[in-house]
């Protein structure tokens, strides 16, 4: 008898179904199925280049607000800023990855409020080095 796609329905692809065109690996022809990419595996990913991407978008950021900045006095500060910044950020992560659930929860109410706090103080301070600047600064 003839048998159509559905008909046959193999629990996997063979080299003889003629429903599949992609080649099957040796692996699915002995009968073991791989899916590579489950659920778990797309979270991993996600994860993975989300870091990579919000790391590498806070290096540009660092990168670009010290080089732009007008004078040496700016710059020596945001320097110091930037490294302290980083080291925060980096030990709230790490933090949050070792402390149990129920921590986690006080570290974020206190984490939000310093950041903001920092940015503040950072900004008043490159302000205030900015209004003190003296005329005769090179970098300017």
């Amino acid at each position: 008898p003839r048998f159509t796609c559905v008909h046959l329905a193999p629990p996997l692809a063979s080299r003889d179904n003629l429903c599949d065109p992609l080649p099957v690996s040796a692996a699915a022809a002995r009968g073991y199925v791989m899916n590579t990419l489950t659920p778990e595996m797309t979270g991993l990913l996600g994860a993975t280049l989300g870091s990579v991407i919000g790391v590498a978008g806070g290096l540009l950021g660092t990168w670009m607000a010290l080089r732009n900045v007008a004078c040496t006095a700016q710059r020596i500060f945001l320097r110091k800023a930037a490294v302290l910044c980083w080291l925060g950020v980096l030990t709230f992560t790490a933090t949050t990855l070792l402390i149990p659930a129920p921590g986690k929860w006080l570290l974020w109410t206190a984490y939000g409020p310093l950041l903001l706090w920092f940015t503040r103080y950072a900004n008043h301070t490159l302000v205030d080095l900015q209004t003190a600047q003296p005329d005769d600064d090179p970098a300017a």
